[in-house]
């Protein structure tokens, strides 16, 4: 589907993350009656100098999420356990030049939505979005081992770690080679 715009039913233009309540604030619950909770949510910053995408498909754009219950959705990121708001953290990004672009769709729209847009940001820059470590996947894995490993001061601790993660590669390696990858 070229044309994913159609899936589209209303847009709320870039807004500050620091403007977005709690999941139960008012102004959600206003939200959410006045758009819907069906959505795509795209996260860019302006740190650096950098200017907000004025498209959709944009290298720049840093994540891009769905949600069923989208306003709530956002809140996760800005204050709870969302890997976008981890990796914001990590990369010492203020929050204040953290933005997010809400693209309303139908219920049930909005997995087809992200999914098209993942893929055409993979066709054109190789990533489904620029924050990679912010995913639910192995770039986000590493990024909450290296966390959690950075936290950690006893040496015997560690030479256990390193231990684990030599037999997982040795392991990945043999199976690998049995594969003929």
């Amino acid at each position: 589907m070229d044309n994913f715009e159609n899936l589209i039913v209303q847009t709320v233009d870039w807004q500050s993350l620091k403007t977005f309540m709690s999941r139960t604030s008012k102004k959600t619950i206003e939200n959410t009656a006045k758009y819907g909770s069906c959505g795509v949510y795209l996260i860019a910053s302006k740190c650096n100098g950098k200017d907000l995408p004025n498209n959709l498909i944009d290298k720049n754009i840093g994540y891009v999420g769905k949600s069923a219950n989208i306003f709530a959705r956002i809140y996760d990121i800005r204050g709870g356990e969302h890997g976008a708001r981890k990796y914001i953290a990590s990369k010492n990004i203020d929050v204040g030049d953290v933005y997010i672009k809400i693209l309303i769709t139908e219920p049930g729209n909005e997995t087809d939505l992200e999914r098209i847009i993942h893929d055409k940001n993979t066709e054109a820059f190789g990533n489904r979005f620029s924050w990679k470590e912010a995913s639910s996947g192995n770039d986000g894995n590493l990024l909450k081992a290296l966390d959690i490993i950075e936290k950690i001061n006893d040496l015997e601790a560690l030479r256990d770690i390193v231990t684990v993660i030599e037999d997982k590669a040795s392991n990945i390696l043999l199976e690998n080679w049995k594969n003929g990858d």
